[in-house]
This record gives structure tokens, C-alpha cells and sequence, in this order.
């Protein structure tokens, strides 16, 4: 299913579920993620990411799995049962993929290629913001400390 022209694969409209739900103290649980100003808890990244594998798989096919890599940007939240697609563009041997909500809004963009060549710098470039088209993010949380120094372990 294309609707795009550009589009070289679309998913069809799927839910995700949040197995970090019941992480106690994390923005995938219900109460800590309202503390933090969210509707809900968040899906987790690496399911978020995820979605984008079928695309992924209907380009580069088995070979993928033998010597392919891929990165992804988280750029929105997505919350359990929020209906998400993948879609995938091409750019040279690139393929750029992006997971959007039904109103449009992109969630996480990525890159995915098979070998190691200069095409796989990519997901190492910083992050710019001009490129996600999101705008606002910097007056979500402020005062929120970012990163996590645990305890050192003694054995």
C-alpha cells in the first residue's frame, strides 16, 4: 500500500503494547510518566524501532539480517494502544524509515543499510532539529535531569 510517491514502503496502522509498563520509576509507567506532565506511560524505544522492521525486511530481504545495521531517533512518544505506521524512502542505498501517528506526526526516523561502508555513518551525525520537523520539544522538561549514575556494584 503506497499513498506517497515517494514512498517506497507503508505499513499497515498497528498498536503497540508497552511491556515496561509495571518499570516503577520510569517514563513507561502510567504514574511516573503523569508526574513527568505525559498522558500515560511511554512504548519503549526498542519496540518503537521495531516497527520499522517489516520495511526494512521488504527491501533488503534475508541478506539484512547477515550484514545489515540500522539507527534510530526518538522524536515523539508513542503511548500503548496509539495507533502507529512504518513507511521507508529511499535514500541511494540508504533506506530512511520513519514510524508516524495517524495525525501525522513522526515518532522516530531511522537509517538502515546492509554492509559497513560510508553509508553507515549516518545514524552516528548528531542530532538536528531542523531535520525532524518537530518543533516546541524544548520547553517539555526543563527541570528534568537527564541520565542515570548508579551506585558502583562491589563483589
Amino acid at each position: 500500500m503506497t499513498t506517497d510517491s515517494t514512498r517506497l514502503y507503508e505499513g499497515e496502522w498497528r498498536t503497540l503494547g508497552n511491556p515496561s509498563s509495571d518499570s516503577m520509576g520510569s517514563i513507561h509507567e502510567d504514574g511516573t510518566a503523569r508526574e513527568f506532565g505525559f498522558k500515560g506511560g511511554l512504548v519503549t524505544g526498542s519496540i518503537v524501532a521495531t516497527r520499522a522492521m517489516p520495511a526494512i525486511v521488504s527491501h533488503f530481504g534475508p541478506r539484512f539480517f547477515g550484514g545489515g545495521w540500522y539507527g534510530f531517533r526518538f522524536i515523539g512518544g508513542i503511548y500503548e494502544g496509539e495507533p502507529v505506521r512504518e513507511f521507508a524512502e529511499l535514500d541511494g542505498d540508504v533506506l530512511v524509515a520513519k514510524v508516524e501517528k495517524q495525525d501525522g506526526t513522526l515518532c522516530a526516523i531511522g537509517r538502515a543499510a546492509l554492509g559497513a561502508g560510508e553509508a553507515a555513518l549516518g545514524p552516528e551525525r548528531a542530532w538536528d532539529p531542523t531535520e525532524d520537523g518537530q518543533r516546541g520539544v524544548d520547553d517539555l522538561m526543563l527541570d528534568i535531569p537527564l541520565g542515570v549514575s548508579p551506585d558502583p556494584l562491589e563483589f
